[in-house]
Order: structure tokens, then sequence, then C-alpha cells
């Protein structure tokens, strides 16, 4: 599947990979939007009432329903785009790319509206009538937006390629010094985001997978989803033939204990977990 290509350079995802992503935020926004639709009718009359500062409640208040309604458009639109077409077919996905690059822009004003909502709830600048209702939901929508925001940054880093700058050609890659740059970066992920043991071991480990991924992904236009639906299919393949051989006797039927089962149910949770963040 080829990466996706936003300001000038290749990220390490692909068109179809913003479906279940996209969903999640959809169903948090639709939440959100309900909730401070109902605090805006309850609690926009009163602004007028307020001391200090009932233009920043306003201006919050109708602004923050705007940027959430644009939002969830936007990524209803995203979602119906990424999820089009076979897996080889970029021409159907062909307006993602330029939908995405408008979706990560919009970062911008929600942290600016997310800023006065912080205002508002921690200065003393407003001064107005305290409802319950709205109060709740204003420091709980401002909180949860700061989560989001920082997963949205933390997903970019994730998917950041230093390395794939659209000038470097393909050839470059091939050469020893650059697969040496790709393998510290992927040592790098492990040890920021996977929180990697400081002992020889599991450094010595962690060098040898970085060393494959390197050498995985380079020289191709994979990204990392590909290689974990591979995965999956690549097991789900093996069970169906495990199966059969099963029917036929020829292959005994394993026993099962709790701990197995405990430990199919993680790996399933962490797998889902790759795949929707």
């Amino acid at each position: 599947m080829p990466a996706l290509q936003l300001f000038g350079r290749k990220w390490l995802a692909a068109t179809d990979d913003l479906v279940y992503p996209g969903l999640f935020e959809i169903f948090i926004r639709v939440v959100w939007l309900v909730l401070i639709g109902i605090a805006c009718l309850r609690y926009y009359d009163e602004t007028w009432k307020c001391k200090t500062g009932g233009e920043l409640v306003r201006v919050f208040l109708v602004g923050e329903i705007v940027i959430l309604g644009v939002v969830t458009i936007l990524m209803f639109i995203i979602v119906n785009h990424s999820a089009r077409g076979s897996i080889g077919d970029t021409y159907a996905r062909r307006f993602v790319q330029p939908l995405l690059t408008v979706k990560i822009l919009l970062v911008l004003p929600e942290i600016a509206w997310n800023i006065l909502g912080t205002l508002w709830i921690l200065s003393d600048y407003v001064q107005c009538n305290d409802e319950y209702y709205t109060s709740t939901v204003i420091k709980s929508l401002v909180f949860f937006d700061w989560v989001l925001i920082g997963l949205a940054i933390l997903g970019l880093a994730l998917v950041f390629d230093p390395l794939g700058s659209l000038s470097h050609s393909d050839k470059a890659l091939e050469d020893s010094v650059e697969h040496g740059k790709v393998s510290r970066i992927w040592l790098r992920r492990f040890k920021y985001f996977w929180w990697m043991r400081r002992d020889e071991s599991a450094t010595e480990t962690f060098q040898h997978v970085a060393g494959l991924l390197s050498a995985l992904f380079r020289g191709t236009d994979l990204v990392p989803s590909d290689v974990v639906a591979g995965c999956v299919l690549l097991r789900v393949r093996q069970k169906r033939e495990n199966l059969e051989l099963r029917r036929l006797n020829i292959l005994e039927r394993p026993k099962y204990s709790v701990g197995k089962y405990l430990k199919k149910i993680l790996f399933s949770i962490l797998l889902l977990l790759l795949l929707l963040f």
C-alpha cells in the first residue's frame, strides 16, 4: 500500500488506515457536540449578565460548536473516502490526502479555542454566574480536548518519517549509511513509545528488530499497517489449515488452558489498539 504524501514527504501511514481511527473520533466529536450544544442553549443568555468576560464565553461556545461541526463533517468525508476501493486502488482514495491536510491544519484553531476555554476555567477574567451542568461540561470538554490534541500530535510523531522526503530517491536508501539512520530511527521509536528497558539484552534485541524493519521497508512503498495486516491474514490462513488438519485427524487437538486463553485475549486487544491508533 503506497504511503501517504503530505507536506512534501512520505508518512508511515496509508490512505486506507483512517477508517477505524476516524470512526472513533467521530463518535467522540458527536458526543461533545451534543453536550456543548445543550450547554449553549442553557447558558448563552446568561453570558449577557456576566460582569466581565461575557464576550469570551460567547465566542468560545459558538466557536467550539462551529469547530466541532466542521471537524465532524470532515471526518465523515475522510472515513468515507478512506474506505473506498481495494488495498492497492489508491485512485479511489485520491481525495484522502488533501482532506487530511485540511484536518491537520484545523488543529491550530482547535488549540486556540481550547486556550480560550482554559482561560474561562482557570482565570479570573471571566466573572459569570456558575451553572453546574455548563461548568462540568466545559471543564470536561477542555480536558479531553487537550487529551485528543495530545493524541493527535503523538499519532503524527508515530507516523512521521524523518527520512521520508520526496526528494530522496529509492536508490539512496540502499546505501548502508541510510540503512543505519533508519535503524536508529526505529530504535528511538521503541525507546520512546514502548518504554524499552535499559538493559543490554533488551537493547540488543530491539537493535536486531530495528535492523529487520529497516531492511523490510527499504526500497519499498509499504507502511507498518501493511505488515500487521499481512501477519493477521497469515495467522487466519494458518488457523484455517490447522482446523482442516484436525478435522481430518492429521493434527492433534490442542489442550487449552486459562492462561493461553488470556494471552490470546490480551494479544487481540493489543492488535486492535495498534490498528486503531
